[in-house]
């Protein structure tokens, strides 16, 4: 005869198992989407960045005529110089577009989960500046 305390020994062990692995779960993609938000802010700040130091490079001669004018070369130079050195990673680039009076960088990266096995995502930020506006 089966009583009905040795039969319901060990009942909860599948409960609890399921239970844990659930919350680990949730933890570990709250941990995933915590690191690409904060991928993203980072790639928006070093866009932001990048544009306004590239916007301080300004052309001295249309200065002199009245005119607030950026040195193409040298503000995609310093652009450049810039964002690589906030960005501190080799899997990010940087696309920087130069005209007269806008400079605009673009930072595109891969973000790659380091816990869950999900797939990687591209994040694209970008920011444009003038030597005017800032």
């Amino acid at each position: 005869m089966v009583t009905p305390e040795s039969s319901d020994a060990g009942s909860m062990t599948p409960a609890v198992v399921v239970l844990v692995l659930g919350a680990v779960l949730t933890v570990s993609l709250a941990i995933e989407v915590g690191a690409f938000i904060a991928s993203t802010r980072n790639a928006a700040y070093v866009a932001d960045v990048a544009a306004e130091a590239g916007a301080s490079a300004i052309d001295e001669s249309t200065l002199a005529l009245g005119e607030m004018q950026l040195d193409v070369d040298l503000a995609a130079e310093v652009a450049n110089q810039i964002g690589l050195d906030i960005a501190g990673s080799t899997t990010r680039v940087l696309d920087i577009t130069t005209g007269p009076v806008e400079i605009c960088v673009e930072v595109r990266q891969t973000f790659h989960p380091t816990i869950l096995p999900l797939p990687s995502v591209p994040i694209v930020a970008g920011a444009c500046a003038s030597p005017a506006a800032g």
